[in-house]
């Protein structure tokens, strides 16, 4: 049976295919999947220059395998976790193996510097990078963002089940919260940063049964690419009480609500 791409999609799987054709940028995915790194660290047992190391990350980032933020004065690279789950629609057996224990193993290291030979919660912090690529305008996604999150927030992912009302409010205090019909809530979000429909800066509170006590900061920015296009890039930092799963929990927590919740609900 013969499959169908379009050309949006068989461009990005020609930019994916030519990113790892080259064996220093797949070494560069090696040596980031234990960890974010910065250009000036990354060219550390290359015998290339700052600006070839920059270059071959650039080609990364273009293809969704990399995810850059600015940290500071400097930039650091991350693992893109959510394209390489993407990439399972397209790869062989072998290959989908290769992505999937990339992604766990971009997982494990980031928990490294925190767990234990048991199971226990222990003070650390992590960060997760994660971007997704919308077929719509930055505006409509942005105002999808606030205006229904009823309509991308998975049932899964609320604490009181599918029969909840969530509210998020586009101003500095705003709340993404959770309702039921019998008065409980939970305030999952606290806006303390926003530029319309450009990026928004949250605190939240992480419960015990997810994995804290701790604190998460969450910063959140809607590229616009042109042609009704759009991207967003999610950088979740946490620090407190963190059991030894915190990163795997987070990363296919934000998988399921934006990849799953919000991105598929704009293709609707």
């Amino acid at each position: 049976m013969a499959v169908a791409f379009s050309s949006k999609e068989s461009d990005e799987q020609q930019s994916v295919w030519l990113a790892l054709s080259d064996p220093t940028r797949r070494v560069m995915l090696d040596r980031l999947a234990h960890g974010p790194m910065a250009v000036t660290q990354m060219t550390v047992g290359f015998a290339m220059t700052r600006f070839g190391v920059a270059k071959h990350l650039s080609v990364l980032e273009g293809a969704g395998l990399v995810s850059s933020r600015k940290h500071g004065r400097s930039r650091l690279y991350h693992l893109n976790a959510a394209r390489i789950e993407q990439l399972s629609r397209w790869m062989s057996p072998r290959a989908i193996a290769w992505a999937t224990g990339a992604k766990a193993f971009a997982n494990s290291m980031e928990e490294l510097s925190m767990s234990d030979p048991l199971p226990v919660h222990r003070l650390g912090s992590v960060d997760i990078a994660l971007d997704w690529t919308l077929r719509v305008p930055q505006a409509r996604a942005w105002d999808h963002f606030f205006s229904a999150p009823q309509s991308w927030w998975p049932s899964e992912s609320r604490v009181f089940g599918n029969a909840t009302k969530m509210s998020f409010e586009a101003q500095i205090g705003g709340q993404l919260i959770e309702r039921n019909e019998f008065g409980a809530a939970v305030t999952w979000y606290t806006i303390f940063a926003l530029q319309p429909h450009q990026c928004v800066d949250l605190q939240g509170q992480l419960a015990t049964r997810y994995g804290g006590p701790a604190q998460t900061l969450l910063h959140i920015e809607f590229i616009d690419l042109g042609k009704d296009t759009c991207s967003i890039k999610l950088t979740d930092s946490v620090f407190g009480r963190l059991g030894p799963e915190i990163a795997t929990s987070i990363t296919s927590g934000w998988n399921a609500i934006i990849g799953d919740g919000f991105v598929a609900s704009l293709a609707r």
